[in-house]
């Protein structure tokens, strides 16, 4: 018998090179598609994590212990920004009464306001008693966005301290150029 010599292509067929390139384009695509996806992840400056939460988690008994302080003392808070025309600042103003609705006089206000849209852009501001209007506080704070804002007051007179979270509204104002 008369052995056959096996015939061996030279190369390898070019549908074979196509499927290779096929997976090597999608693997580069998938990082690309991670990369951006990253990218974004990080720099979206709207994306904002509650400073310290794991230790006001810890502390929660503490937030009942000051509502129940807060509901003893009956005070009530009527935070207000406002944005004059033609300026690009705001005004913080809040009031403060009593259980019986008598201005608070005398109280140590510190505030902590961001707008919703941008968490982490936080302001803390001493606010000082207005001569002129009975338990009335203000301080300017800087103007980041429209919308809704969230004001953190804390109040201290003496041994008491009061605290309280409110959401204002802050719309542009229209005239004097705008």
């Amino acid at each position: 018998m008369i052995a056959q010599a096996a015939r061996i292509p030279a190369a390898a067929p070019a549908g074979g090179k196509k499927w290779i390139a096929m997976i090597f384009s999608l693997i580069g695509l998938n990082m690309c598609i991670v990369g951006a996806t990253v990218y974004f992840a990080v720099s979206d400056k709207t994306v904002a994590v509650e400073p310290d939460y794991y230790a006001k988690a810890i502390a929660y008994d503490d937030v009942i212990a000051q509502r129940s302080e807060n509901s003893r003392l009956g005070w009530k808070t009527t935070p207000t920004l406002l944005q004059r025309a033609g300026q690009d600042n705001l005004e913080l103003s809040v009031t403060v009464s009593d259980r019986d609705g008598a201005p608070l006089r005398g109280a140590n206000i510190q505030v902590v306001l961001f707008p919703n849209l941008r968490a982490q852009d936080r302001q803390t501001l001493k606010l000082s008693e207005v001569a002129t209007t009975p338990g009335s506080y203000s301080a300017p704070c800087r103007m980041i966005a429209t919308g809704t804002w969230r004001i953190r007051t804390s109040i201290r007179r003496g041994d008491s301290v009061f605290t309280n979270e409110r959401d204002v509204a802050v719309t542009p104002v229209r005239g004097e150029g705008r």
